[in-house]
C-alpha cells in the first residue's frame, strides 16, 4: 500500500481511470476544500485533499456509501465528519487536529462512541474507493460466498488490486473485465464483484464454480428515477 503522498494519489487514479472517467472538477474540488477548512479552522490532511480532487463530481461521492460535499463536512467535538454509510447509520470522521504520523479513521453509529477503524486514512479511503465501484459504479455487481480454498485460487491466478498492512480483512482483485472486492476473514469471505457487462461475471463464477448473483445496476438505477 502506499506510504506516501505521491504513492496514495497515484494508486487512487490508476485504480478510478481502469474503471470510470476521471472527473474534470477538480479545482471546484480544491476550492470548496479550502472552504471547509476556512469554515472549521482545520488543516485537512493531504490524502483526503487527493481523494476529493479525484473522485469529486463523479458517482463514487455516493452511489453506495456516501462522502460528503466539503461544505457538509461538521464537527463533533474534535472530529470531524465527512462520510456515512448507504443506511446512514454509520458514520466516518477524522480528528480535527492531526496526532501522530498518520490519520486514524473512526466510526460509530449514530450518536453512539467513536471507535477507530483497523485502517489509516489512506488505505480506508482505497478501500471505500473500491466498495463504491464494486457496489453500484458499474453497470453490474455479483454477490458470493467465497471458500476459502477459492480466494487462494484468486491470489495466484487473479491481479491484487488492493493489499493492506494492516489485519483490515480487505482484499481486490481484477481480472480484464472485472474488479473483485473480498471482505471478511478466513471462514467468512465474501465476494462483490463489478463489470459493465454481465458476462465476465458469470464466466468468472463457471470458472471457479461459484454460485454468482448478479445485480443489473443500470435498471436498478432506471427504476429508482422512475419512482420519484
Amino acid at each position: 500500500m502506499p506510504t506516501n503522498q505521491n504513492g496514495f494519489r497515484n494508486q487512487l487514479i490508476k485504480i478510478i481511470s481502469r474503471w470510470l472517467t476521471l472527473s474534470h472538477r477538480h479545482q471546484e474540488a480544491t476550492d470548496a476544500m479550502a472552504v471547509a477548512q476556512h469554515r472549521m479552522n482545520c488543516i485537512l490532511p493531504q490524502v483526503l485533499l487527493d481523494f476529493y480532487e479525484v473522485i469529486y463530481g463523479t458517482c463514487i461521492m455516493d452511489v453506495f456509501n456516501r462522502f460528503f460535499s466539503p461544505s457538509e463536512f461538521r464537527l463533533d467535538g474534535d472530529k470531524i465528519i465527512f462520510a456515512e454509510e448507504n443506511q446512514a447509520v454509520v458514520q466516518w470522521a477524522i480528528n480535527r487536529q492531526i496526532r501522530g504520523e498518520e490519520y486514524v479513521v473512526y466510526q460509530r453509529q449514530e450518536g453512539g462512541v467513536w471507535n477507530e477503524e483497523a485502517s489509516p486514512l489512506d488505505e480506508f479511503l482505497l478501500q471505500m474507493l473500491i466498495l463504491q465501484l464494486t457496489n453500484g459504479a458499474l453497470s453490474f455487481s455479483g454477490f458470493a460466498e467465497l471458500p476459502d480454498a477459492v480466494f487462494v485460487l484468486f491470489d495466484k491466478d487473479l491481479t491484487r488490486v488492493f493489499t493492506s498492512d494492516r489485519r483490515s480483512e480487505f482484499d481486490a482483485f481484477e481480472t480484464e473485465d472485472v474488479l473483485l472486492c473480498v471482505v471478511g476473514g478466513f471462514g467468512s469471505r465474501q465476494l462483490i464483484c463489478a463489470s459493465n457487462s454481465s458476462l465476465p461475471i458469470r464466466d468468472l463464477g463457471n470458472r471457479y464454480s461459484l454460485d454468482i448473483m448478479i445485480s443489473d445496476n443500470d435498471e436498478i438505477t432506471r427504476s429508482n428515477s422512475g419512482a420519484r
